[in-house]
């Protein structure tokens, strides 16, 4: 039988791994954004 601790603390890294995975694609995805509209902003500016 696990001592109920450690079950605890396992469910809170568990948690804590996903929220940290779900914020890195949120940060990357947001960059991936970013670089494609300061690449629309150049092309815009190069063309007026």
């Amino acid at each position: 039988m696990a001592n109920p601790q450690f079950v605890n603390s396992l469910r809170d890294a568990t948690v804590l791994y996903q929220l940290m995975g779900g914020l890195t694609i949120f940060a990357l995805s947001s960059l991936a954004i970013l670089l494609m509209i300061h690449r629309i902003l150049e092309d815009f500016r190069r063309f007026h």
